[in-house]
């Protein structure tokens, strides 16, 4: 239990249990972590274990004493935006049980809330029997704890300063915390708990596995806690506060990017900060003195020695030494790493990133890769290896060798190569890097994850998002267009971080999709409107085509001009043409769109698999990974269904012998299979027949194991619920609702039926739609359905659909960006028309009728004969 819940990765949880890796391991952590000796203060090294915690304890004390210092003389701007009545009530109320049953339940199953706690999967585990002592409990603690508060007392040049903060969490004053609390408009009780929360941290330090004595803090926060980073940025606000002040005044002259840029005084992310200004001693004196009165008031000490300046190359010589010996700063050419990344400063080289090949390799080197399986190794890259990287993916293109050199660690690493010894790697890598159902293992591509991540940022650019970093971006970059403007050029001199944009601006406009709306927007011919692409490439003549009609053009009627599109396509582009919604968008805007979602907002996933050519998921991949068997059983049914298991016949493709013949029965491949897998010797037993089909192999091996590993557990018997369609209420009408799309062609259509409150039949519909997806089958039969019952005149109406994510979609809003959005809207416009009208989810098993009419392509007035049958079934037990 110890080490299960010391594993950082939870191999036991996938089943690849090797114990002599996890002994390594912890042998290889033990010996690393020991510390052998400690200097005191007078310099003497010190080797017994009790001195040695001594001086550890006397340390960390002495760094969180707390220390006195005069800050009557200093004030801060209030720029605190106030918390509302409102928003201060609600964090006044009490405490409830869901929250509490959350906060539990948020704790990882075998992770103590104490040293002498029991795991929280304990209180998970018999929640039901707890759940009351609990929550008491809980609820007890803050009543006891408000209780005792109440009754308590061009041509100016630029330079870029770096700031290192000393020891940032464990110097912050407690009562300027208390202070910025209060600003903040926190109402006091929230104050008192907070304050409590910080004030009562004890610590003991840890030497070599044996504990010192316990001391008291009397300033900082404590690093780990969830609520530290909430209170140390609350607290470094007030900096921004300051500088901010000082730039409304004009003491501070900020920089701009571009001449019509948005002006940059200063980054702070968490600890990690940079300020920037004019290049000359006033404002460098006006930047220290800023940062003097911060920590004067928040107890920080900034470490001048470590922190680094940066002047622009307009920027004299001696200039520049006069604000670095007035900041007390370096000055340097390169500011190193921000946010653990490289600040660019010239053209990216491999040396730029080498730093992460460099961790991914000395993290394989840890890992004694011969005492893992195949799937245990497949577990580390996934879950390690593949996520080191995933920061610099995000931020800059890297160059292709950093790319090929990831790829081949992880790459070797997964079959076996250590020690200088090379192993065989039956799969090409290309194949590995595959998602599972398309036949791969899932290892991510570092140049597809790469391009991948650099799409989202040139998405958020495209959508206009107002942070710092996209109107920095626009300003510079997009003054008179934007990344989809045809003829967009790159700038001739540009900045590294622009040129990663572009790269992933060539993903993201395979992708995106114009959602139709008005249609006046859309050009009919050139943009991307049709999932198949721009229509100009589809036509099967290009004479007499106007370019410059919109997609508004092609209507008539409320609908597609059909003899418009036979004069241009053929017919399975019509049928796809027609499942757009068109002619009842109610003025709604046309909108830019992510095809690869179905909300129609971007995502890197999606984006990632977009870059692999399949279509379709194959069912036998999707079958193998979701049977309940230990993950290196999967790896091995994964080689036999590649045709890649290491047989003779393999090896001597591989060169590796000159036979490929079974020792044993000394049969080749073909012979053995054209034995049936008969031989003298028996190779696989009495009576075995091999399998031709691969998934009967991998069914019944999986049945096999599955039955063999079964136990018997007691399955509490749970009643069954009887489906059945009810029937409306007096002087109502319901409306079952379906749609259908056919696996075949892909051709969707939608049916649908009304009746009253006794079952009968008053009207029903079907129709077809061309080539598109089950849930606009599902909104295109809603929306008709709703259509026909306000024709026909109905006033109350119930309406059932067996797509959850339709109503849920209908009766809790669309956003601006999912596809549907305009049929949906369109539904909701029908909806307020009646007098009273209910939407709501049911089970298929009680909208059989709506579901077989989803299937038909006959508009119904009168009962067919073929539905009779269902329509009376479904009114036996109503």
């Amino acid at each position: 239990m110890f080490w299960q819940q010391k594993a950082r990765v939870k191999w036991l949880q996938e089943g690849d249990k090797n114990s002599k890796f996890f002994q390594l391991t912890t042998m290889v952590r033990r010996r690393r972590n020991k510390i052998e000796g400690l200097f005191d203060e007078q310099g003497k090294l010190c080797s017994d274990a009790e001195t040695m915690r001594n001086i550890a304890a006397k340390y960390f004390e002495d760094l969180f004493a707390y220390h006195r210092s005069d800050d009557s003389r200093f004030v801060i701007p209030y720029l605190f935006p106030q918390l509302s009545r409102s928003e201060t009530s609600w964090m006044q109320r009490d405490v409830t049980n869901v929250e509490v049953k959350t906060a539990v339940f948020g704790i990882g199953s075998l992770k103590a809330p104490g040293a002498d706690g029991y795991p929280s999967i304990f209180y998970q585990k018999h929640w039901g029997l707890c759940a009351n002592e609990v929550c008491s409990f809980i609820q007890s603690i803050f009543s006891s704890v408000l209780h005792k508060f109440k009754n308590s007392k061009g041509r100016k040049g630029f330079f870029a300063w770096k700031i290192d903060l000393s020891k940032a969490y464990d110097r912050l004053n407690w009562n300027f915390i208390e202070h910025v609390l209060y600003e903040a408009n926190f109402p006091d009780s929230m104050v008192k708990i907070i304050m409590e929360c910080v004030t009562s941290t004890s610590f003991q330090v840890c030497v070599n596995g044996e504990l010192s004595t316990t001391f008291r803090a009397g300033r900082g926060l404590r690093q780990g806690d969830p609520l530290s980073p909430y209170l140390f940025v609350l607290c470094m606000e007030k900096l921004s506060h300051l500088i901010n002040s000082a730039i409304e005044v004009g003491e501070w002259k900020p920089v701009r990017a571009s001449g019509s840029g948005p002006y940059i005084s200063h980054f702070f992310f968490a600890d990690d900060l940079i300020l920037f200004s004019e290049a000359n001693t006033h404002q460098a004196s006006i930047l220290k003195q800023c940062l003097e009165v911060f920590c004067v008031l928040s107890g920080q000490t900034v470490n001048f020695d470590k922190s680094l300046i940066f002047c622009s190359p307009n920027v004299g010589n001696d200039l520049a030494g006069d604000i670095s010996r007035l900041c007390g700063s370096v000055l340097t050419k390169n500011m190193g790493k921000y946010l653990g990344m490289p600040l660019i400063h010239s053209r990216i080289t491999k040396h730029t990133y080498a730093s992460i090949v460099d961790k991914v390799q000395g993290r394989l080197a840890g890992w004694k890769c011969n005492t893992l399986s195949i799937a245990g190794r497949l577990t580390l890259i996934q879950s390690v290896t593949s996520s080191i990287a995933i920061y610099a993916l995000q931020t800059a293109k890297l160059p292709n060798s950093i790319w090929s050199s990831l790829d081949k660690l992880n790459r070797y690493f997964l079959w076996g190569d250590c020690n200088g010894k090379k192993k065989v790697h039956l799969i090409r890598w290309d194949m590995i890097c595959k998602p599972k159902e398309f036949g791969g293992l899932g290892i991510k591509s570092t140049t597809h994850m790469n391009q991948a991540m650099l799409a989202k940022a040139s998405w958020r650019l495209i959508q206009r998002e107002n942070g710092l970093w996209s109107r920095v971006l626009q300003k510079k970059y997009l003054k008179h267009g934007n990344l989809l403007t045809n003829g967009y050029k790159k700038p001739h001199r540009c900045s590294s971080t622009w040129r990663s944009i572009l790269f992933g601006a060539e993903l993201v406009k395979k992708g995106i999709i114009w959602r139709i709306g008005h249609g006046n927007s859309i050009k009919f011919w050139t943009d991307h409107w049709l999932k198949n692409g721009p229509l100009i490439n589809l036509a099967r003549t290009t004479e007499n085509i106007d370019f410059n009609i919109s997609v508004r053009d092609s209507w008539t009627n409320g609908g597609w001009n059909i003899s418009f599109l036979e004069q241009f396509f053929e017919e399975d582009i019509i049928n796809k043409i027609l499942s757009m919604p068109v002619g009842f968008a109610g003025g709604d805007d046309d909108k830019i769109i992510w095809s690869g979602t179905s909300n129609g907002h971007f995502s890197v996933k999606s984006a990632y698999l977009s870059l692999f050519d399949e279509e379709n998921a194959d069912f036998c991949w999707k079958f193998l990974w979701r049977l309940c068997m230990p993950p290196k059983l999967k790896i091995f049914f994964w080689l036999i269904v590649q045709g890649k298991l290491l047989t003779n016949a393999e090896r001597m493709k591989r060169r590796s012998t000159r036979d490929e013949f079974c020792p044993i029965c000394h049969l080749d491949w073909v012979g053995w299979l054209a034995a049936n897998g008969h031989c003298s010797m028996k190779c696989y037993g009495e009576g075995f027949q091999f399998p031709i089909n691969p998934t009967k192999i991998i069914i019944e091996s999986a049945t096999e194991w599955f039955l063999s590993q079964e136990k018997k557990n007691v399955v509490n018997e749970q009643a069954s619920v009887a489906l059945k369609w009810l029937k409306p209420a007096n002087g109502w009408v319901k409306l079952n609702v379906d749609g259908a799309r056919s696996n075949l062609h892909g051709n969707i259509g939608a049916g649908g039926v009304i009746r009253d409150q006794f079952g009968n039949w008053i009207n029903g519909f079907l129709a077809h739609f061309g080539h598109g997806e089950v849930l606009e089958a599902e909104a295109w039969g809603m929306r008709l359905g709703l259509k026909l019952a306000a024709d026909i005149g109905m006033d109350k109406v119930v309406v059932e659909c067996d797509s959850k994510v339709l109503v849920n979609l209908v009766n809790n809003g669309v956003d601006e960006l999912c596809p549907l959005k305009t049929v949906i809207d369109y539904c909701l416009h029908l909806q307020a028309g009646f007098s009273e009208c209910i939407i709501s989810h049911v089970f298929r098993e009680v909208n059989t009728v709506a579901d077989a009419l989803s299937r038909c392509n006959l508009l119904l007035r009168l009962v067919p004969s073929t539905l009779s049958n269902l329509l009376h079934r479904s009114l036996v037990f109503c």
